[in-house]
C-alpha cells in the first residue's frame, strides 16, 4: 500500500513571485474587481486572488503553475520591468489604496494560488 504525505490536490495550483501590493481587499460596491482592472488596464500592473483572503496587485516577477513542470523556465522580468512597476504603484497609490484595508503592504510577495 502507498501511503502519500503532504500536499495532496485534485485540483491545480500555481506558485508565484510578485512585486506589489499584499493585503486584504475590501469588497463593497465602490471597490469592484472590474474598477480595479480598469484602473490597471495598460499599466503593466495586474490582480491575483489568493486563498485566505489575500489580494496581490502589482508586477508578475515568477508564476508557474503544476501543469507547467515540464522544465521551461518561466519569462524573465528585469530590474527596468521593477522600476517601472515601482513608479506606477507609487503614482497609483492613492487611487489604489481604497481597494485595501490599511494593513496593505508594498514589497516582494510570494504564494500559492489555485489555477
Amino acid at each position: 500500500m502507498k501511503i502519500r504525505s503532504g500536499f495532496v490536490s485534485n485540483s491545480s495550483t500555481a506558485s508565484f513571485v510578485i512585486f506589489g501590493i499584499k493585503g486584504r481587499y475590501v469588497d463593497n460596491d465602490e471597490t469592484s474587481y472590474e474598477s480595479l482592472e480598469e484602473l490597471l488596464e495598460g499599466t503593466g500592473l495586474e490582480v491575483l486572488n489568493q486563498e485566505f483572503g489575500e489580494t496581490f496587485l502589482g508586477k508578475m516577477i515568477y508564476f508557474r503553475s503544476s501543469e507547467d513542470y515540464d522544465g521551461n523556465e518561466s519569462e524573465e522580468t528585469s530590474l527596468s520591468d521593477l522600476n517601472k512597476a515601482q513608479d506606477k504603484i507609487a503614482e497609483l497609490k492613492d487611487e489604489i489604496s481604497k481597494y485595501f484595508k490599511s494593513d496593505f503592504s508594498i514589497g516582494i510577495h510570494s504564494g500559492i494560488t489555485s489555477c
